[in-house]
């Protein structure tokens, strides 16, 4: 699925680790569950931070 099209598009020749392919399935996880931010939430907190 993803992970495979990940995989088979990626320009390096190296294996992902299994540090790199457990990453992924958990941001799939997060996807899956909603578990995600907008990019304008981003830009706001990131704002908010320099301002506070």
């Amino acid at each position: 699925m993803i992970i495979r099209r990940l995989i088979e598009a990626r320009m390096d020749d190296e294996p992902f680790s299994e540090e790199t392919l457990r990453r992924i399935e958990e941001a799939l996880e997060d996807v899956k569950a909603n578990r995600v931010y907008t990019m304008r939430e981003v830009r706001e907190e990131l704002e908010a931070g320099r301002n506070g």
